[in-house]
């Protein structure tokens, strides 16, 4: 046999794995496994049962320019007959390229179809991800040992056409699977002919990241938007440190990647066309770990818990006189607004709302008179109706008083009411309090009164963009 190529080099079979071909290639010669082994420099020769990892990382344990030259294939055909094209869409680097995909391939047993193997004497690539059961040519279940003595193929480098035992492997009997399986099936193929398929993307595309941090950003913007937690904390916070690009043995793995896309119910396709808002790209790289954003409003029911502590998706950052809060927040309990100081890096109240609510209710307390309040602390009718409205609805004053102020209880279908308002507010360019005042003859007290319920500041503050121009939330507290 030539030194430098094989006299006889067969095809590549679309979809069979490179250890199906150099098995091919080696029977064609008359050559053992072992020959085989030795010829592409395989590191492990004295275990063959490593041989799977051929087929996950060539490069890595074996010469692929020895197997260029001996096949007379391409370095880049070569790795397509692999998952290293997918391996290298999660990590640029060969450290932890295993247990990327360790838990969604089988590597104890070799899977095959019978009925492919009599037509054409080849074993698939996507056989040997751990989800896929059936042939997706044929319709018919995989098997995975031998027909005569049922013992298990091994997944060594070279795949024999014969058991241990002596029996032609491809003589198995595959079972048609029903309309249901192959149906669920199929669309497991479509989605990891996608995945490995090097022409394509799985992670958003993000300006200045590598794939793995647009990817830790869009599974953790995914996680943001979905009414049930789809990661737990923990995986979470490994996600995060991903992101930012910390140290660490930190890794996002095909079976969490898909786990947490088909919970979303997004396809991997789907997924990299994925679009993150800049102000969720912008916080969650500049986030820090000891920063605990939860409610610190004592009253509040969610004191001490980031439950209710909701994101406010319009805006990048609040904006205090010559103060800057990133990640602004609303907690949905107390309707107290938060975000991240840029000048400490505090999480903390963005305004001096919380303070001037203490010293009114205080000032309440003694009796004093709205003309003394507004003459004591420096403030105009509008914003003391303002402060005054949310005392009353949190009850953070007696009933006694509530009761003079002669405010209603909200209405069921309070939301209704600020729908249109805001319609109204657009449509005339005017305040939301003019739009309210205009539409149902409401005070300034009433309307801040109903606008501290907490189902108005979810719709007012975490979906503006469906209802409300941004140029109008900015008249939330206007007239």
């Amino acid at each position: 046999m030539p030194n430098e190529r094989f006299t006889i080099r067969p095809k590549i079979i679309q979809g069979e794995s490179l250890t199906s071909y150099l098995s091919r290639v080696a029977l064609r010669n008359c050559i053992s496994p072992l020959q085989m082994l030795k010829l592409i420099e395989f590191k492990n020769v004295r275990n063959v049962k490593l041989g799977y990892s051929i087929d996950l990382y060539p490069g890595l344990v074996s010469n692929l320019k020895r197997i260029e030259n001996l096949t007379d294939q391409a370095i880049c055909e070569l790795e397509l007959m692999t998952f290293w094209p997918l391996i290298r869409k999660f990590c640029q680097v060969t450290k932890g390229q295993w247990s990327i995909i360790r838990e969604v391939t089988e590597k104890r047993f070799l899977k095959y179809c019978s009925l492919c193997l009599q037509e054409t004497g080849t074993f698939k690539l996507l056989w040997q991800v751990s989800e896929i059961q059936i042939c997706n040519i044929h319709r018919v279940k995989l098997l995975h040992s031998c027909p005569e003595c049922n013992k298990e193929i091994n997944y060594s480098l070279v795949h024999p056409p014969f058991c241990s035992c002596k029996s032609r492997i491809r003589k198995g009997k595959s079972e048609k699977c029903d309309v249901t399986l192959t149906k669920k099936q199929l669309l497991i193929y479509e989605e990891w002919e996608y995945l490995v398929d090097p022409k394509t993307t799985i992670s958003p595309k993000i300006k200045g990241l590598n794939s793995q941090r647009a990817m830790a950003i869009g599974l953790l913007y995914l996680n943001s938007t979905n009414e049930y937690k789809i990661t737990s904390t923990n995986y979470s916070i490994s996600l995060r440190n991903i992101a930012i690009g910390e140290k660490g043995k930190y890794v996002i793995t095909m079976k969490k990647f898909l786990d947490i896309l088909r919970k979303a119910g997004l396809t991997p396709e789907q997924f990299s066309n994925l679009e993150i808002p800049l102000y969720f790209i912008r916080d969650t790289l500049v986030a820090r770990k000891n920063i605990n954003m939860s409610c610190l409003t004592p009253w509040c029911k969610s004191f001490g818990s980031a439950d209710q502590m909701k994101r406010i998706s319009h805006l990048d950052c609040f904006k205090n006189n010559k103060l800057k809060f990133s990640q602004p927040s609303i907690c949905l309990d107390c309707g107290i607004k938060y975000g991240v100081g840029t000048h400490d890096g505090l999480w903390q109240s963005i305004d001096d709302f919380f303070t001037l609510s203490e010293k009114i209710k205080e000032l309440m307390l003694d009796g004093k008179s709205r003309r003394q309040i507004r003459s004591i602390v420096g403030i105009g009718d509008f914003l003391l109706n303002r402060v005054v409205g949310y005392l009353a609805f949190h009850r953070l004053i007696p009933n006694e008083v509530i009761r003079k102020l002669k405010l209603e209880v909200c209405p069921k279908d309070i939301v209704s009411y600020f729908k249109k308002i805001v319609e109204c507010a657009t449509d005339k360019r005017i305040g939301f309090f003019s739009s309210a005042h205009k539409l149902f003859g409401w005070t300034s007290l009433e309307y801040y009164y109903y606008y501290c319920h907490p189902e108005v500041q979810r719709f007012l503050f975490l979906f503006p963009n469906r209802h409300i121009r941004n140029k109008n939330i900015a008249k939330l507290h206007e007239d």
